[in-house]
């Protein structure tokens, strides 16, 4: 199977005698049992651990000449057996991508560690291998010139591995089915890594839109795109006023999805999910404009939209039994005469008016409309946003974690289980809900902020207006993991694609 350019294939075989460039033994630390290597490699690994200080710690490697002196081999440390995770074993795979780049290592061969690690199934272990090495070896690269080495490829890159061998699996029905899941999650990640990366200038509403039409090839899927003239029509009077101060024009997409069991039948429908993202393809802040140092990402806060757009890639792609809807609300927030000002009462899809006390928190006002446009046209069974909200979230949770909050516990529950599944890191926060008094407005319905404690919850809360009460709603705060400044072991530097794969984890587990 070909994944992102990287061809994949299981093998039986012994790992020791693989024909590769590398070869990668995974190692636990305090265990000196070395999984795949015959007698005299193991020997001759343990010896020149001992005699260069390696422990196996986590995210330790240890680099040597394998006996027969025409290949490489390295050890990667997962740290001590209890602390192996999900999200450490695709770490793990991704320091061997990055040590294989290095090499310069154009075939690859290894081994999960499937015996020591029996809280595991193969399933598991096989997709943290595959989306670990391959997201590792993701490069953004368009813009590079010939001359300075660039491919003109997104996942280019001089070094990249071209071929893995995983040893140790047979092939069956349910590898097979993991293989085919990890293809179509490292495919929507790339997407959202894609679209995150892009610069505002190449990438801005009309763009995004023409993107996502691209879903609509299959005969499952639908594709609508409401420019300026239908959002009026639409009363998205909140979309619409962040979009104001800038000449590229607001769009809204709305994907939909039925499997065959659905469309044009008359049996029972299935479950409705829809999936709701933030897509401000540059953010200056408005009139409450953002720092010079701030500013610079800000072609990041389409990180939702870009999340779930990948994750409807990926749904598309599997199939799904259930209904899927997607919605893109695109914006940019600049400065002009036209723009949005402090003070300004506007008025949403649903009825509800807005004063306008901080330009800079328009992300809740574009989603505000597309809530109300999908709960009242779908009537859907459970709705989540996903959006590059708040600093107040990454205050609280750093760049890892992202932030669940919802009044429904169990559907809070049900998406901490997706992500600890899908190796991403949630993290639930409280709905309190005598915090909505920092929204009340003198002059209109609501204010769009609150205080500048507690400022995730209240932009929750003031999500929570534009679904309907007692609803399945779920707001997720992605505002720390989506986009990394520093080269981090699994996403290198830039777009992360966070979300997709919690988001197509829940979609087909529900």
């Amino acid at each position: 199977m070909r994944v992102a350019g990287i061809d994949i294939t299981l093998s039986s075989s012994d790992l020791a005698a693989a024909t590769a460039d590398l070869i990668v033994f995974f190692a636990i630390e305090g265990d000196r049992r070395i999984e795949g290597a015959d007698s005299s490699l193991a020997k001759r690994m343990t010896g020149e651990a001992k005699r260069r200080g390696f422990r196996a710690e986590y995210g330790k490697t240890l680099v040597f000449e394998h006996v027969s002196g025409k290949t490489d081999c390295l050890l990667v440390g997962l740290g001590r057996r209890e602390g192996v995770t999900f999200e450490r074993l695709r770490i793990a795979s991704a320091t061997a991508a990055r040590q294989a780049a290095a090499l310069r290592a154009k075939r690859v061969a290894m081994r999960p560690v499937g015996a020591a690690l029996e809280t595991f199934d193969k399933d598991a272990l096989l997709r943290a291998t595959i989306e670990g090495f391959v997201l590792a070896c993701y490069r953004f690269d368009k813009y590079l010139s010939r001359s300075t080495g660039g491919r003109k490829s997104v996942s280019g890159g001089a070094g990249r591995p071209e071929r893995l061998t995983i040893h140790g699996l047979k092939k069956s029905k349910v590898l097979d089915a993991a293989m085919r899941r990890s293809s179509a999650v490292v495919d929507g990640i790339v997407i959202a890594r894609d679209l995150v990366n892009e610069p505002a200038n190449m990438l801005y509403p009309e763009e995004m839109a023409k993107r996502a039409r691209s879903l609509g090839k299959s005969p499952q899927v639908t594709v609508k795109v409401l420019g300026p003239r239908e959002l009026e029509r639409q009363k998205m009077g909140a979309l619409l006023a962040v979009a104001r101060g800038s000449d590229r024009s607001a769009r809204l997409v709305h994907i939909a999805y039925k499997p065959k069991s659905v469309a044009g039948s008359t049996r029972r429908k299935r479950r409705k999910i829809a999936l709701v993202g933030k897509g401000v393809t540059f953010d200056s802040g408005g009139y409450d404009l953002k720092s010079t140092s701030t500013m610079a990402d800000m072609k990041t806060d389409m990180g939702g939209a870009a999340a779930v757009l990948g994750a409807m890639a990926a749904v598309v792609q599997l199939g799904s039994e259930h209904e899927v809807h997607c919605v893109l609300a695109l914006a940019e927030n600049m400065v002009s005469g036209d723009a949005l000002k402090p003070g300004d009462v506007i008025t949403a899809r649903n009825g509800r008016t807005i004063e306008v006390n901080n330009t800079d928190a328009e992300g809740r006002l574009v989603l505000a409309d597309a809530l109300d446009y999908i709960t009242e046209k779908e009537n859907p069974d459970v709705v989540l946003d996903v959006a590059t909200l708040t600093g107040a979230c990454v205050i609280a949770l750093g760049t890892r974690l992202a932030g669940v909050m919802s009044f429904d516990r169990k559907l809070a529950e049900e998406i901490l289980a997706a992500a600890s599944r899908a190796g991403e890191g949630f993290w639930p926060l409280p709905m309190v809900e005598e915090y909505s008094k920092q929204l009340e407005s003198s002059i209109a319905d609501t204010l769009n902020t609150g205080e500048r404690y507690g400022g995730a919850t209240t932009a929750a809360l003031f999500l929570s207006h534009f679904v309907p009460q007692g609803s399945a709603w779920a707001h997720l705060d992605v505002a720390g993991p989506v986009f990394s400044s520093q080269a981090d072991p699994l996403w290198g530097k830039g777009g992360t694609g966070f979300g997709v794969a919690t988001l197509v984890d829940f979609v087909l587990s529900r």
